[in-house]
């Protein structure tokens, strides 16, 4: 877990995702990452097949690695991708395993910079302040008829 990262609405990084809805973000996206994290997985072993000169099939996938028969080298996910970004459609059809064969979800684990939350470090997007940044107000009359001169 400590290597995962999920990026999310950093448009320089990532697509328009349709942003955060509350409750109803995790039953909506957890389905669709599953199936990203599936899809990932599955280009990782042809990756790993293709270097290692071996059946896709005779490797698995385990801490962030691949590995193979006796004789093949393990390929961590860097070595895989060799720092490029891979960028393919996910398959109507990819497999997710079911949840009894789940070895990360479903497990309790640390919230992401849960320490900067509890510590009041973490910076929200008001938090943050750049050089030459100006503010605005919105000034509103006192009454709906105090925006009239009198006459």
């Amino acid at each position: 877990m400590k290597s995962i990262r999920v990026v999310m609405a950093d448009t320089a990084a990532v697509p328009f995702d349709a942003g955060t809805f509350g409750s109803r973000t995790t039953p909506t996206m957890a389905s669709q990452l599953r199936r990203a994290a599936a899809a990932a997985r599955e280009e990782l072993l042809a990756l790993a097949a293709e270097q290692g000169k071996v059946e896709k099939d005779s490797f698995t996938v385990t801490d962030g690695k691949t590995s193979g028969p006796d004789g093949t080298p393990p390929f961590t996910f860097g070595q895989l991708t060799k720092g490029q970004k891979v960028m393919k459609v996910i398959p109507a059809g990819v497999a997710t395993p079911a949840a009894n064969k789940w070895t990360v979800a479903g497990t309790s684990v640390p919230k992401v910079d849960g320490r900067a939350f509890v510590t009041g470090s973490h910076q929200y997007a008001s938090d943050v302040r750049r050089k030459g940044i100006l503010f605005g107000k919105v000034l509103r009359p006192r009454t709906a008829r105090s925006w009239r001169r009198p006459m």
